[in-house]
């Protein structure tokens, strides 16, 4: 990737993601950045750590959310059955 400016930048973000969200985790992966300006790579590398910790907290709430509502479920269809065994 050849990063000179901000729609070069831009575009690398967008080439990153379209990498990544294919990306199968039991292969290695590389890529290769290059470029006169080190202050761009670095921004771009940046950005990409922040939207992938973004999408990995995300995730990760979604998972603690679901495994939540399925434990109030448990604790619901318990507390329905008690109440009908007592009834």
């Amino acid at each position: 990737m050849n990063i000179n400016n901000l729609k070069s930048l831009v575009n690398a973000i967008v080439e990153a993601w379209r990498v990544i969200s294919s990306f199968n985790a039991n292969k290695p992966a590389e890529f290769e950045m290059t470029g006169p300006n080190p202050s761009a790579m670095s921004e771009f590398l940046n950005t990409l750590a922040e939207a992938t910790k973004i999408t990995i907290v995300k995730e990760t709430q979604h998972a603690l959310q679901n495994t939540i509502n399925n434990r109030l479920k448990v604790v619901s269809t318990r507390s329905s059955i008690r109440h009908f065994e007592h009834s």
